[in-house]
């Protein structure tokens, strides 16, 4: 569990980015264009799918709730032939 914090560490950049991105024009790619009203953003489903990403890479022994139903337990061996 020790990739959690950095996990949400992660999803809190994405998050910032999105939020600082309009206020912020070295953070948009799109500062050269005339003002425009900013599109409303949905930061629920912003962070439901971020969190579904990274529970997604997860490897080694699953939860049996995992939400991705075609992930399986992998790398349970991994490092065994170097003992």
């Amino acid at each position: 569990m020790a990739a959690l914090p950095l996990q949400l560490f992660s999803v809190l950049l994405v998050l910032s980015s999105c939020i600082l991105g309009s206020s912020f024009p070295f953070i948009s790619d799109h500062s050269h264009h005339a003002h425009r009203s900013a599109p409303a953003h949905d930061y629920r489903d912003a962070l439901s799918k971020s969190i579904l990403f990274f529970e997604g890479q997860r490897s080694g022994r699953l939860p049996r709730d995992q939400r991705m139903s075609w992930r399986r337990n992998s790398a349970l061996s991994d490092g065994s032939l170097m003992h």
